[in-house]
């Protein structure tokens, strides 16, 4: 593919984000995603406009003491972490105002109900919790995403077997719910879950049970604000639900949706290739335009796959893009977070943690994802269709085929010798449908 990276800003479309200064007390309140009070009483918060933690003087002003911060958390010992979504870091504040790195290569940082701190890696998929002093120890694996609701419950999203976990005590961990592709907790501190088997929305009780909450649903997001979005993939409109259990509409015409690691909500529209950003309100900025697709990885990192020049882009969370690899045709994120592209040699890459792409397959004529996040590839000289493991095998799941897309909800569709069209079951069963389904 010529993989390779430039410091230079993408011919994709920059815009500069609004500065963002101070605001007054009384402004500043009413746009907390966080706060918290450490040990020893000072107050801090999280700023969802500028990811900036400000401190408390304790008469009517905030002071901001560090940037580009994902989320914040105090332990049992009274002690503050944040977790920087720049440099992957877990950061320690001290009693005076110095922040010292206490954990590396994180996507997700959480505490618990108890005030257990925990943190999701983003190459190994483990969760760690740390035990209140200098050490992580693994408390889980083969994890998707992590999650606390207003319980102080932790969850964890499987991304191999598909099942929401809620932790118990230890490393114990209890299933409860299966079939699921998504999880997050809104600003309510409830949790949701896209089930892929039925494509409906649900919300968890806050004990064993799960209630259908909306269908048809493509994909959700949680946003910088904890504000919930869904695509319904019938209708191609993005909701944003409320604190209720009313669905708003909130964009129309969107091929798909994401939310990086900043907690920015993108959308790229359907007819005309241009990505768009929330300002959560009720209004979308263009960002870039002439994209044909977009994706997220497991690092919060936004992709998108340029159309005219068939070069794939990375969002640097401001407003720039830089060339991160060439010549390809197709991108596409797993269940595990891992970004991939087909290239115009017919192989297939994976991309690497930094600038590095590596091959894992070839005499690939196609690759698709499906709402299970399952990888498949259509060989080019055997007409087989190539399910990818965790392991980084391929199996065969298909024979006979000429072409292979994902339809409605993310399922997968393949095409015979004799034009009949067959849905699969993400196992190794075929179903033949009407040959008017819709397939990309």
């Amino acid at each position: 593919m010529g993989l390779f990276r430039s410091s230079k800003p993408g011919d994709m479309g920059r815009r500069r984000r609004k500065s963002s200064c101070r605001p007054k007390a009384e402004v500043f309140e009413s746009r907390l995603l966080m706060a918290v009070t450490d040990g020893n009483g000072f107050q801090y918060a999280l700023n969802n406009l500028d990811h900036q933690v400000y401190q408390f003087d304790g008469g009517n002003n905030w002071h901001a003491i560090l940037a580009d911060v994902g989320s914040i958390g105090v332990d049992h010992g009274g002690f503050l972490y944040a977790l920087d979504y720049g440099d992957h870091k877990v950061y320690e504040h001290d009693t005076g105002s110095n922040w010292h790195a206490i954990g590396s290569n994180v996507t997700q940082m959480a505490v618990d109900g108890t005030g257990n701190l925990y943190s999701l890696g983003i190459a190994d998929h483990q969760i760690y919790a740390h035990d209140g002093g200098s050490a992580w120890h693994v408390a889980g694996g083969n994890a998707g995403a992590i999650a606390v609701d207003s319980g102080g419950t932790l969850y964890a999203m499987n991304y191999v077997d598909h099942q929401v976990y809620q932790h118990m005590a230890g490393s114990t961990w209890q299933g409860d719910g299966g079939g699921v592709s998504q999880i997050g907790v809104d600003r309510g501190g409830v949790l949701y879950a896209l089930s892929f088997i039925d494509h409906q929305v649900y919300q968890h009780d806050g004990g064993n049970a799960w209630h259908a909450d909306a269908t048809g649903v493509a994909s959700i997001g949680v946003d910088r604000g904890g504000y919930l979005y869904a695509l319904n993939f019938v209708d191609h409109n993005v909701y944003e639900h409320d604190s209720g259990a009313s669905w708003h509409v909130d964009g129309g015409a969107v091929a798909q949706i994401g939310v990086d690691r900043g907690g920015y909500l993108y959308a790229l529209g359907l007819a005309d290739h241009q990505l768009y950003e929330h300002d959560q309100g009720v209004t979308w900025h263009v960002d870039s335009t002439n994209l044909g697709q977009i994706a997220v990885d497991n690092g919060g990192y936004l992709y998108g796959l340029n159309i005219v020049d068939h070069q794939v882009y990375e969002h640097d969370g401001g407003g720039y893009w830089h060339l991160d690899g060439s010549n390809a045709s197709v991108i596409a994120v797993d269940a595990a977070g891992g970004l991939y592209a087909l290239g115009g040699d017919g192989q297939v890459y994976q991309h690497l943690a930094g600038t590095s792409w590596q091959v894992v397959g070839g005499n690939v004529g196609q690759i698709a994802v499906d709402g299970g996040g399952y990888l498949y590839a259509l060989g080019t000289g055997d007409a087989r269709v190539y399910q990818h493991d965790a392991t980084g095998l391929w199996h065969v799941v298909g024979t006979g085929v000429t072409r292979i897309g994902i339809g409605g909800g993310g399922l997968l569709y393949a095409v015979g010798s004799t034009s009949q069209v067959f849905q699969h079951d993400s196992g190794t069963v075929w179903h033949p449908v009407s040959n008017a389904v819709t397939i990309s």
